[in-house]
């Protein structure tokens, strides 16, 4: 197993815990390069979208780790 497989559910359980604690993240840092007269708040249903991908993105990495018997 190289080290790409070793790191997948690490990143996939980081990334999934950084969309569920702040899932605007990202989106701020992208509009912070917009002028002030372009940038506007993330709409709600931006943010519930993003937390279900945080919801997968920690699943996806447990069930990784869960098949591979490191859990």
């Amino acid at each position: 197993m190289n080290t790409q497989q070793r790191l997948l559910p690490y990143v996939l359980i980081a990334f999934g815990a950084i969309y569920l604690l702040k899932p605007d993240i990202f989106y701020t840092f992208l509009t912070r390069r917009k002028s002030s007269a372009e940038q506007h708040a993330m709409s709600p249903k931006n943010r519930r979208f993003m937390k279900r991908l945080g919801t997968i993105f920690v699943l996806a990495g447990l069930a990784i780790f869960i098949y591979r018997g490191r859990l």
